[in-house]
């Protein structure tokens, strides 16, 4: 069951992939439900993605095609993500809007079960100094507690002491409100601040992420904000960086099993000197003292240009590596619970643009980038040998299909077809051509020689004759990578009869760079093969 929100509707559609980011329909039409479709309603969705880290996987069963369900009109934008809670023996679909109003309804027909009185007058654009959700009420996605037995949401509201934020407890069989506690971090102006993340509920206290308007008006920062649900308890962390920094991915904070949280962190003021905790992952403990960080070697020019990792949530893998993307290209694995500071991650590849909240499975994790959906595999064994597996749109041309970047280790393995178009046949054959070659941990004793290409231009690649090891290589003209391996058949000619030529070529050792999605080759650059040279 996937559950899209969009302007003042919701529309319950049944699909196969219930957590995976989606397109909404161009128009919001009424209309009977398919019977397939009203059966898909099944496992709860207490929570942002379905769970503490964000994993947006479902129990469901698949179903072969999505079908429109229904349609609900609630007078006001939705920007949260609904939940789907047992409750009163049956299912109910609560849905929060920025009017301030929640509702509770049946999810097989849409029908209204209940729904809250306004939990406070949400704010007009006409009352802030930017933004763009006019007006502003319950932007972030509410959570399940199930020690409190309540659904929390906050909403922001002006009344006569002003603009403020309330976290609210509501029963989730009969939509009352049951208790009502100060959200705001304290000492800091509430107009400038936004509540866009998705709330957490773990350690007996509900976790409130706080952010900027769009626009990046006024002096705010980023704040998480712990209120203990027993007794209204407050912790509070504060990005310390002189302005911005805030902590807005839709997903919000991320639970870990040890009971610790990693946020992502938006670009900061600072755009040199000492690192100032923006453009970053943080690990916090329960009640919010900082643990660790990382941040880019590049962060200065990321906060410059508004490129920093803030847009997307970090994702939390069993195999012990944090996976973070953002705004930049540039995508960056680390090693959970020792994030280790500036420039230390473990690997890092050219993936894409993300916004929004990922999903995973395993150690393969779907980013919502802003050209389509990329399937990324993370390697097993956190990148001490080897690396990242990014896949993409493949698209047919001069006869043979054009692959992605291949970061290679050993947990490493041939994924789908990910982004609009036709998914592979299971069955079809798989077209990298493998080689043997030597060293896969390094460039050294590699030897180089030249390969014309079929406009008799002279390129540089690695030999493909050595014994052992693995590497990328393209074939003729624009990027179209095949995968090299352990010891197998010579390569095979695409379909126009033309020999492929070995153009641009890479071997990969750890903390090293290649992209996934253009044609520019690390190891033909001469900053590459000096970085190369320098871990001999």
């Amino acid at each position: 069951m996937a559950a899209v929100a969009t302007g003042a509707a919701v529309v319950l559609l049944a699909a196969g992939c219930s957590g995976l980011p989606s397109r909404p329909p161009s128009g919001l039409v009424s209309g009977s439900a398919a019977p397939s479709a009203l059966a898909a309603v099944g496992p709860d969705v207490p929570t942002y993605h379905g769970d503490r880290v964000r994993s947006g996987r479902s129990q469901a069963a698949p179903l072969d095609k999505p079908a429109r369900a229904w349609t609900r009109t609630l007078g006001a934008a939705v920007y949260a993500q609904p939940l789907l809670l047992s409750a009163g023996g049956s299912q109910t679909l609560i849905v929060a809007t920025e009017a301030n109003v929640v509702f509770g309804l049946n999810p097989a027909t849409g029908a209204t079960r209940w729904q809250t009185d306004r939990l406070g007058t949400p704010v007009t654009a006409d009352q802030l100094p930017c933004g763009n959700i006019d007006p502003l009420g319950i932007t972030g996605t509410p959570v399940y507690d199930p020690d409190s037995g309540l659904v929390w949401a906050v909403a922001e509201v002006s009344d006569d002491a002003g603009i403020h934020h309330v976290l609210v407890g509501i029963s989730p069989q009969t939509g009352k409100v049951a208790v009502r506690h100060d959200a705001d971090p304290p000492d800091q102006d509430p107009t400038v601040e936004q509540q866009r993340a998705a709330l957490l509920a773990a350690n007996g206290r509900i976790y409130i992420a706080y952010g900027g308007l769009a626009g990046d008006c006024g002096d705010y920062h980023g704040y998480v904000v712990a209120i203990t649900t027993a007794t209204g308890a407050r912790a509070v962390y504060q990005t310390p960086s002189t302005r911005e920094a805030g902590i807005w991915a839709p997903p919000g904070p991320v639970a870990a099993a040890d009971g610790s949280l990693y946020v992502a962190v938006g670009n900061g003021e600072a755009t040199s000197g000492e690192w100032d905790r923006s453009d970053s992952v943080l690990q916090l403990s329960a009640d919010l003292k900082l643990l660790g960080g990382f941040a880019p070697a590049r962060w200065p020019q990321d906060n410059a240009r508004d490129l920093d990792l803030g847009s997307t949530s970090p994702t939390l893998l069993p195999n012990g590596i944090v996976y973070a993307d953002g705004k930049s290209p540039t995508a960056y694995t680390l090693r959970a619970g020792r994030l280790g500071g500036v420039g230390s991650e473990l690997a890092r590849a050219e993936i894409c643009a993300s916004y929004g909240g990922t999903a995973s499975v395993a150690t393969t994790v779907y980013v919502p980038c802003k050209d389509g959906l990329r399937e990324v595999t993370v390697g097993d064994d956190g990148f001490d040998d080897g690396g990242l597996a990014c896949r993409q749109q493949r698209q047919r041309i001069a006869g043979h299909r054009r692959g992605s970047r291949v970061l290679p280790g050993s947990g490493a393995r041939r994924a789908r077809r990910a982004g609009p178009g036709q998914w592979p046949d299971p069955g079809q054959r798989d077209r990298r051509v493998r080689h043997p070659l030597r060293h896969p941990r390094g460039l050294r004793q590699s030897r180089v020689r030249r390969h014309d290409d079929r406009r008799g231009r002279r390129r540089r690649g690695l030999s493909p004759d050595s014994r052992t090891g693995r590497a990328e290589t393209g074939l003729p003209g624009r990027g179209r990578a095949a995968r090299l391996g352990p010891a197998g058949p010579r390569p095979v000619p695409p379909a126009t009869g033309r020999r492929p030529t070995l153009m641009r070529t890479a071997l990969v050792s750890p903390r090293q760079t290649l992209p996934c999605s253009d044609t520019r080759s690390y190891a033909s650059s001469q900053r590459g093969r000096a970085r190369a040279r320098r871990r001999r």
